[in-house]
């Protein structure tokens, strides 16, 4: 399964030290060069040098980027057109605008938490909720109703 990672998703598991959980779900993902250089200026991050150089190798840089739509920033126009360029099964996003536009547009997206859910559910990890406390720790968004429903959903709450 070809997924490409925007800025968002990544920052919440390098916070979390998850990282390797996108890398063993999804073995080929992709991150466009944009949110590579977007990973790099997020200061929270520079303490995460490893993480962030071990992703060098995933980088991909769009033949075309797609042209300016709405409020989406660059990163998000460079995954949607990676998406395209290649054809892959996926975009690892979480802005709304993007999402919602991505969607409209028949593009599947993924978030951090379905990542996480998945995680758990082949055994990658054991429990959702210490992840999502630290989430919220790390000042990563995360609505009350999502938290709540997310822990119900996977029997944890």
């Amino acid at each position: 399964m070809l997924i490409v990672a925007d800025t968002g998703p990544l920052i919440t598991l390098i916070q979390l030290n998850q990282l390797h959980l996108a890398e063993q779900l999804f073995p080929d993902f992709i991150i466009p060069e944009e949110v590579f250089l977007e990973l790099n200026r997020y200061q929270p991050l520079q303490k995460f040098s490893a993480q962030l150089d071990s992703l060098k190798s995933r980088i991909k840089k769009p033949i075309q980027l797609l042209q300016k739509v709405g409020a989406l920033d660059v990163g998000e126009l460079a995954c949607i057109s990676l998406y395209y360029e290649l054809n892959a099964d996926a975009i690892l996003i979480e802005d709304k605008a993007a999402r919602d536009w991505a969607e409209s547009n028949g593009i599947t997206c993924l978030g951090s938490i379905a990542l996480l859910i998945k995680a758990k559910r082949v055994g990658l990890i054991q429990s959702i909720k210490p992840l999502l406390l630290e989430m919220r720790a790390n000042r990563r968004y995360l609505s009350d109703e999502l938290f709540s429903k997310t822990l119900k959903d996977e029997g944890e709450a």
